[in-house]
């Protein structure tokens, strides 16, 4: 019978270092990856994540044709003409209710979030030739959206609301959170060197010539269920018109355009605005005046505010 050998302990290596070599790592991941193919529909659970978390925002209708995962330069998930209705926006349906395109949109991972619980991203994408970047951090029941010193063109809004044009770049700043589809948090800042209104017909009575008025700073943020408005100064000592409010707004999340304005303030316009629109200038005199200011309280909504003396 034949002596059985028993191996030098010593001589036995356990480091697996032949695991390091790219042709077993690639035969590892290539492995785990069809496992995985095999025991789970991976590309219909993404799709049913995707779909279902854009289909199911109430009040807000999302529309894909298909999404790509991709790995280069960074993981991430394009989207192909992704479009978003104008009641995701607060627009009241059949005004001007075009759904709006999301140019280029991309969804980068930033990593794990544990307030609110979920997942961190970067949402790149453009809308009407805009560029647009912002975080989004969405949770089990929560979505938090960030813009972090965006230069936007107030140009976009003509594509929102035709009543009144506006020019200019507008630097800005938001958080917004939502919890269960409702608006928790919100705090917004405007800020502009650039603000004009481009020359224009108001409501088809009064002519409004090109107004350069510059200055522009908005702030915004919650009060209990209200939206306090804590600076709105528009202009400065060389503008045509120069305007200093502030008070709260009564959001109508369903229709932006119903919501019910409380501000109060002061205005002035120049002597050759006024001396060139009579109109306006006969309107106004039934403003009480102080310092060249002329006091006014704003109610009413912003399509159609109802403009007082302030007492």
């Amino acid at each position: 019978m034949k002596k059985q050998t028993v191996p030098n302990l010593d001589d036995i290596h356990y480091d697996f270092s032949f695991l390091k070599k790219p042709k077993w790592i690639l035969s590892l991941i290539a492995t785990f990856s069809f496992i995985l193919v095999l025991n789970f529909n991976l590309k219909e659970k993404i799709d049913n994540l995707v779909f279902s978390s854009l289909t199911t925002i109430p009040n807000c209708s999302i529309n894909i044709d298909d999404y790509h995962i991709n790995v280069l330069p960074l993981p991430h998930i394009s989207f192909d003409n992704l479009n978003m209705g104008k009641d995701c926006f607060g627009v009241r349906a059949g005004f001007n209710s075009q759904p709006i395109k999301l140019e280029n949109t991309k969804a980068f991972f930033r990593g794990p979030s544990l307030f609110p619980l979920g997942v961190r991203l970067k949402l790149e994408t453009g809308i009407y030739n805009q560029d647009l970047n912002a975080y989004v951090t969405a949770g089990l029941s929560s979505l938090i959206l960030e813009i972090k010193e965006q230069n936007i063109s107030l140009k976009l809004l003509e594509n929102f609301v035709s009543e009144i044009r506006l020019a200019g770049n507008v630097l800005t700043d938001l958080f917004l959170e939502l919890d269960n589809n409702e608006m928790k948090t919100l705090n917004l800042k405007l800020q502009s060197k650039t603000f004009f209104i481009p020359s224009q017909a108001v409501m088809g009575l009064l002519n409004v010539p090109k107004l350069n008025i510059k200055n522009f700073f908005l702030t915004l943020s919650t009060e209990d269920r209200d939206i306090k408005v804590s600076k709105f100064i528009l202009g400065d000592t060389s503008s045509p018109i120069r305007g200093d409010f502030k008070g709260s707004i009564k959001l109508n999340s369903r229709n932006i355009q119903a919501s019910n304005l409380n501000l109060a303030g002061e205005i002035s316009f120049a002597d050759s605005l006024l001396n060139e629109n009579f109109i306006l200038k006969q309107y106004l005199q039934q403003f009480d005046k102080k310092d060249n200011f002329y006091q006014l309280q704003i109610s009413g909504s912003p399509m159609s505010p109802k403009i007082t003396t302030k007492r």
